[in-house]
């Protein structure tokens, strides 16, 4: 029973992987206040392309002067040094695949999860 939750989960993950390595982020235009957002997808027989138009905002009165953003070396230090926890709750994949390019595939995500924690 585990062997086969084991195959349709690395057949999922498998499927949903490939999926994203298909997708180009072809273009993203800005249109006229009037204008709807509009998303298009096309397949050009190898890639999953996305064509976004995106209305741009109407002209708004300047606002008030706003207070000076200045920041101390302490207040970036720790928002630095805070900054690597946000991987904390992502668990790495520690059961190794039996396909060499899951595997393979398996430990750079991990490498990638394990840098992100510094």
């Amino acid at each position: 029973m585990l062997c086969t939750a084991y195959g349709s989960w690395q057949n999922s993950m498998r499927r949903a992987l490939s999926f994203f390595w298909l997708m180009n982020f072809a273009t993203a235009n800005t249109v006229d206040p009037d204008q709807p957002a509009a998303v298009g997808v096309s397949y050009g027989g190898t890639n999953v392309c996305f064509t976004f138009d995106i209305p741009q905002g109407n002209n708004g009165s300047d606002g008030a002067q706003g207070p000076p953003g200045e920041v101390s070396q302490a207040q970036l230090d720790n928002a630095i040094a805070s900054i690597s926890a946000n991987t904390n709750s992502v668990d790495t994949l520690d059961t190794p695949f039996a396909d060499p390019d899951m595997e393979a595939l398996r430990q750079k995500l991990n490498e990638m999860i394990l840098n992100g924690r510094r």
